[in-house]
């Protein structure tokens, strides 16, 4: 999480650099609680792209049930 901060700080580089010390402390103070919230709230962005097969499962839908319905939807793109 810090590290994801930390870029979000320097991305804003120009703008912080330009506030006073204690607007400084304000708007860190602003972005930690903003970040929490979005932690809070389950809205965190994932390490890498999600795949279907990780939504699915996310979902409750087992591996078995995946397998079934990619092997249906190969029929009937096929035109079997």
């Amino acid at each position: 999480m810090a590290s994801e901060f930390d870029a979000l700080v320097l991305r804003c580089r120009d703008i912080y650099q330009r506030l006073s010390p204690a607007h400084r402390r304000q708007l860190v103070s602003s972005l930690r609680a903003i970040a929490t919230a979005f932690e809070d709230y389950g809205i965190v962005r994932s390490e890498g792209p999600t795949t279907p097969e990780d939504a699915l499962r996310s979902a409750g839908i087992s591996s078995k049930r995946q397998a079934k319905y990619q092997r249906r939807m190969s029929r009937l793109l096929a035109g079997r």
